[in-house]
Order: structure tokens, then C-alpha cells, then sequence
């Protein structure tokens, strides 16, 4: 029987694998909430660490358990993707290497590289700030190597530029460093697809209703994404983007999670940053829809060095959109189901999934990304009637509360 190590806990990795014969070796901490993830099933072995972002934690835990071998380690959140290298390399699996998780992981590393290929928001440091008049606010502040846009701020004048500056400094034991960059002005699209022997095989683009770094001004993330045929263009340039940046990051095998700005004046697709992971806004369910294909499966089977074929069109093939779902006034005294949804709103419904569980502290959605109740997935004729039905959605869920 195959082994995989996982790193954080997601149903729908470790489902595939009891499903497939594969055995799911679990590596959950705190951060997990391990009392409100499902009870073991099947062949799984789940082993609980202080903290799954500590090597020296990760592999005494594993030695302990007498894991000798394995077929492959996956990180299924950003934090712990270098940790999943680490591991990989010690147990001899086709994984993503350490130098390139660290090309993924450090933002600072990853915009010098992308840059070489690729038009990139320019990276400063703070003095390059107070030295270099040329350089004009407003500008971003983030965390080198943070996750789901915590802590990214922008700042119009000096004073709110050193005050985001040490706040982030406060947390440097979470985060590798400062990041300051020049601010695109124009939309901002993702881009979630695999690639499989260097070559890119699928991928969707979708547009957020708000770029992301606005959570903190209350803007709900949502997006939409757009069907290859009414959008040829994009999808072209986009394709140019991604065989030119992830074979420049070390991405020939795996998933990835890419954003980018197309800029208000010129039309240019400018990049921003990219993951290699699953982007946290239900890819899965767009792939699903679009080539009935389980991300997961692919996710797993490349990282156990498999080859993964597929002859379904390269770009989403529907108009679909997700959003987040919004915190109600009311205690939450029950979650939802997709029949719920199906009987209040319509069967435009595709997919509801919940990040959270009652009895667990309510997630401040203007304070990362990764903090959300749940997800909604819609679909939809064109971009004004995906986006009238996600908000019927959020006000339909709003009035059982």
C-alpha cells in the first residue's frame, strides 16, 4: 500500500486516498482545531505535533511512529509548504524540492526570479523608500512570506508606511521579512490550474470583484471565472505568463495558485505572486465543473511522480463564481447544506463547503483570506448574472440568521 504524509488536514485529500487505497498519514497541530476535523477513518493515521512548521517536531513525530517510507509529502496550506520539502527530500519522494518551495514561499525571491521573465510589481526596501524620491505612494506593505493577504496594507504617506512597517516586524517570528511594492492600479485575476512535465495542462482565470487587498476596507472576497472561448485573449496572455514564470520558480510537476493585475492604463498583465497549493477559494469545485476533473486526484497522483493525462479543453468552459460567506449578526446555531441553498436560492447552487464548525471562535474576514465561514460556488449566464446570484446567496444566508 502507498503512503502520504500530509501536512494540515482536508477532507477532501484524505477521502481520495482511504477511497484509493492509498494510506493518509496526517501531520495536525493547534492550528488545525483537531477537535473539530472528522473523526479517523479507515487506513488513516493521523499524529498530532506542536507545531507542523517545526522540521525537528515534523520528523521525530514520524520516526516515532517507525515511518520509514513513503510515496510522497504534500503541505496542503502555505505555511508548511517548505516543511513538505523538507520532508520530501529526506524520504526520497518526487515532491517539490526545497530550493524550489522556497522560490514559492519567500515573496521577495519569487519577484526577483518572476522579474527576469515577467513584468513584476518592483519590490523596495524601506530605504530605498527615503532615498529614492522616484518612488511614489501609494504603496503595498506585506509580509515576505505571509499567506491569504494578512497584514498586506496600502499605505498613502510615510507615517502609515513605518507604522505597517513595524507591525509586521512585531510578528517576525512568523514572518521571514518586510516586502514594500509599487501599487498596479487595475483588477486583479487568479489563476488556478496543474502542470505535469513542464507543460501546463489546465488552468481557469477568474477575476476577483475586489482586489484582495481591500478585505481590510470590508470588501468580501469573490470572484468569477471566465470561460476560454468569450475571453481568448487572456487566456492567451495568460498562458505566456505561466510557462515563462513557473519553470523560472522550479514548478514542472504539481498545482499552482497564481495572481496577477491587468493594469488600468495599458491593458498588461502584470504579476503578483503565485503558490504552489491549492488557492484557497474551492478550485476544486470550479475544476469539477468546468472538466470534471477532481484537483485533488491530480494534486496526489503528481506527487507521487505519476504521470496525469487529460484531453479536456485547457481553459474553463462556463461561466461559474464563488464567494465568501458573510458573517450574520445572530448566533449561527446550524450550517447549510447545499439542499438548504437549493431550496432558498435555486439550483444555480453548485457547491457550499464551510471552513468552520460551531463551537469555533467567528473568523474576522477582514483579516486574512484564510479566515472564512465558508464558500459558495454559483453559476451563471455571463459577469452581471454570476455576480446578481452570489448576492442573492450572501443575503439568502444572512436572512435564516
Amino acid at each position: 500500500m502507498k503512503k502520504i504524509i500530509f501536512i494540515g488536514y482536508k477532507s477532501e485529500a484524505i477521502e481520495y486516498c482511504i477511497n484509493n487505497n492509498i494510506q493518509p498519514i496526517v501531520l495536525v497541530d493547534p492550528w488545525d482545531d483537531p477537535e473539530y476535523i472528522p473523526s479517523i477513518k479507515g487506513n488513516e493515521l493521523r499524529i498530532f505535533v506542536n507545531d507542523s512548521s517545526n522540521d525537528f517536531f515534523n520528523l521525530t513525530a514520524l520516526i516515532y511512529e517507525g515511518i520509514e517510507k513513503v510515496d510522497a509529502v504534500i503541505s496542503l496550506y502555505e505555511y508548511t509548504q517548505f516543511n513538505a520539502a523538507f520532508l520530501s527530500e529526506y524520504y526520497h519522494c518526487p515532491s517539490v524540492k526545497i530550493k524550489t518551495a522556497i522560490n514559492f514561499r519567500d515573496k521577495r525571491i519569487q519577484k526577483k526570479l518572476a522579474s527576469e521573465v515577467y513584468r513584476t510589481a518592483k519590490t523596495y526596501s524601506l530605504y530605498d523608500v527615503f532615498q529614492n524620491s522616484s518612488i511614489t505612494y501609494p504603496l503595498v506593505i506585506k509580509p515576505s512570506s505571509g499567506t491569504g493577504s494578512q497584514l498586506t496594507k496600502v499605505v498613502q504617506d510615510e507615517e502609515s508606511l513605518i507604522k505597517e512597517y513595524y507591525c509586521i516586524k512585531e510578528k517576525s517570528e512568523r514572518y521571514n521579512d518586510v516586502m514594500i511594492e509599487e501599487f498596479i492600479s487595475g483588477e486583479e485575476y487568479y489563476v488556478d490550474g496543474w502542470i505535469s512535465k513542464g507543460e501546463v495542462r489546465q488552468f481557469t482565470v477568474s477575476k476577483y470583484a475586489n482586489p484582495l487587498r481591500y478585505i481590510y476596507n470590508g470588501k468580501i472576497t469573490q470572484g468569477i471565472t471566465l470561460p476560454i472561448l468569450s475571453y481568448q485573449s487572456i487566456y492567451s496572455k495568460v498562458k505566456d505568463m505561466l510557462i515563462k514564470i513557473l519553470p523560472k520558480l522550479g514548478l514542472t510537476d504539481g498545482v499552482f495558485h497564481l495572481e496577477f493585475f491587468k493594469e488600468d492604463e495599458s491593458d498588461d498583465l502584470v504579476f503578483s505572486e503565485c503558490a504552489c497549493r491549492l488557492g484557497g477559494v474551492s478550485p476544486e469545485v470550479c475544476f469539477r465543473e468546468n472538466f470534471n476533473l477532481n484537483l485533488y486526484e491530480v494534486l496526489i497522483r503528481i506527487a507521487m511522480g505519476e504521470t496525469v493525462i487529460s484531453n479536456l479543453p485547457i481553459g474553463a468552459i462556463k461561466y461559474t463564481g464563488m464567494t465568501y460567506l458573510p458573517i450574520p449578526s445572530n448566533k449561527i446555531t446550524f450550517l447549510p447544506t447545499i439542499n438548504d441553498f437549493h431550496n432558498i436560492c435555486g439550483e444555480f447552487v453548485i457547491d457550499v463547503k464551510y471552513d468552520w464548525q460551531i463551537g469555533q471562535p467567528i473568523p474576522n474576514l477582514e483579516r486574512s483570506t484564510a479566515e472564512k465561514l465558508g464558500i459558495v460556488t454559483v453559476s451563471g449566464n455571463n459577469i452581471e448574472d454570476v455576480m446578481r446570484k452570489l448576492s442573492f446567496a450572501r443575503k439568502k444566508f444572512l436572512q435564516i440568521f
